[in-house]
């Protein structure tokens, strides 16, 4: 029986607990159930934006009247150049924008510099107007200037068939043309070519390198070494001869070549000079040993004078029989020259040019009688050294002709380009006095002078169409005087 009442209680209470549940999720989804249906469908809503105003800056600004403006001219001021009306620009010298050299400083003799001033050059790179500048190359020399010269050799020192004949001036201007083309138009140029004494201007003064300007230069050159039969300059050509009214070791009628040239165009004192030479001095060594100086003419003259006199008086038999060879040599030298010049003509190739009358001979072969000796220079007032002028001497001249015109400015730029013939491949005595040929020369120069130079790469030398006999040759001679 109280089994059964603990049953009852138990179940009664599980009823009750599972209404009073049933009742509190029906309340809970009842509440949920009326916000749900209360709540208005969600908008969208687009604000209107506002455009970004653009403000002016305000700066202030100096007015003057118009009135003011006319009544009185601006100036107009600058570093270098001032004026008081556009139209009239006072334009200031070259001179005053360019760093000065200090002068020379030799110690004992012109060969001999005190370190300090070892080296002068015009300085034309601290200029502060370049208007008129232009980077240059010729041959591999390169400077750059507003005022430039060009000296070139003409003779037939540079184009004989050693140097690889005309072809030789043809390699010369096409970098030539190359150099005249790449210098601006604002550039002032002149060209001065020389041959030997004659000496030739393009201009009286300088001259813009305009295209007209140019181009007229380019064919005044590409008319000159056109036939081997015509090399160098005319002697209607126009030359210089400037005069000195100072002391210099060498006579005026001993500066020849591009000494003479560099002379006469000293007084336009320009910033850079190219200089293309064959040589140093008027005097080359013909047997190849390029041993080059300048020769003094009257005691020249005078020292073969007083030789032959001697040579006559003492070895009068042996005099006459050299003479005899000398006059047969020559007459085969223009048998062989007629006969080579012929082949050539066959070929359409350019006539033979000789360095000297002796070429093609010793090409073929040909004997050279000894000359005479003197046993005994003293015997000759004169000795052989004082015929040509020492390397001091040459060097204190070019120094006082530079220092004359530049002054404080000291030496310009100049750039030494050498056509050289090739040297032989037999012992000479050249070997043992290098200072004696051209190349060595210029290289102390310019080592002296701060200056630039280059060799040309020549072409290869003209060899003979023909190979001829001298001994056939002679017989050929003698056959024909006693026809």
């Amino acid at each position: 029986m109280k089994k059964k009442k603990n049953k009852i209680i138990g179940s009664t209470a599980v009823i009750i607990s599972l209404v009073f549940h049933f009742l509190i999720i029906s309340i809970a989804g009842g509440i949920i159930a009326l916000k749900f249906i209360k709540k208005q469908p969600s908008t969208f809503q687009i604000e209107e934006q506002k455009s970004i105003e653009r403000r002016k800056l305000d700066l202030p600004v100096k007015t003057e009247s118009f009135v003011n403006k006319i009544s009185k001219p601006q100036i107009i001021s600058s570093k270098n150049i001032t004026s008081s009306k556009p139209d009239l620009l006072d334009i200031p010298n070259q001179g005053e924008f360019v760093k000065m050299a200090p002068l020379p400083t030799f110690q004992g003799s012109y060969t001999n510099f005190i370190k300090k001033d070892r080296r002068l050059t015009f300085n034309s790179k601290f200029r502060e107007i370049d208007f008129g500048v232009s980077k240059m190359d010729f041959f591999g020399t390169k400077s750059s200037a507003e005022k430039v010269i060009i000296l070139m050799d003409v003779s037939k020192k540079i184009v004989h068939d050693r140097m690889g004949g005309l072809e030789v001036y043809k390699l010369i201007y096409d970098d030539f043309s190359t150099l005249i083309n790449e210098i601006r138009s604002s550039t002032l140029v002149n060209l001065i070519l020389f041959d030997n004494e004659k000496i030739v201007f393009f201009d009286d003064s300088f001259i813009a390198a305009t295209t007209n300007n140019k181009t007229n230069m380019l064919n005044w050159v590409n008319s000159i070494n056109t036939e081997s039969w015509n090399i160098g300059l005319k002697s209607d050509y126009k030359t210089n001869y400037p005069n000195n009214d100072f002391v210099i070791p060498m006579k005026q009628e001993d500066i020849t070549g591009w000494i003479k040239a560099l002379q006469a165009t000293l007084k336009f004192q320009p910033e850079t000079y190219f200089i293309l030479t064959s040589n140093w001095g008027n005097t080359t060594d013909p047997t190849m040993s390029n041993v080059s100086y300048f020769s003094k003419k009257s005691i020249m003259n005078k020292y073969l004078k007083e030789r032959n006199a001697h040579i006559i008086s003492k070895y009068k038999s042996e005099y006459n029989e050299r003479k005899i060879e000398f006059d047969n040599l020559k007459l085969i030298y223009e048998k062989m020259l007629d006969f080579e010049n012929n082949a050539r003509d066959l070929m359409l190739y350019d006539h033979k040019i000789s360095h000297n009358w002796t070429d093609i001979l010793s090409e073929n072969n040909a004997e050279f009688p000894y000359w005479i000796n003197v046993e005994s220079p003293i015997s000759i007032d004169i000795l052989p050294a004082d015929t040509r002028y020492t390397y001091d001497e040459v060097l204190e001249t070019i120094y006082t002709l530079i220092m004359k015109e530049y002054g404080h400015l000291g030496f310009p730029r100049i750039n030494f380009v050498l056509a050289e013939q090739r040297r032989p491949k037999f012992y000479n005595f050249s070997e043992t006095a290098p200072l004696m040929t051209s190349r060595f020369k210029f290289i102390q120069l310019c080592r002296m002078i701060d200056a630039r130079l280059r060799r040309i790469n020549l072409p290869d030398p003209i060899k003979n169409e023909i190979d001829q006999n001298y001994n056939e040759i002679k017989k050929n001679i003698v056959s024909n005087e006693e026809i």
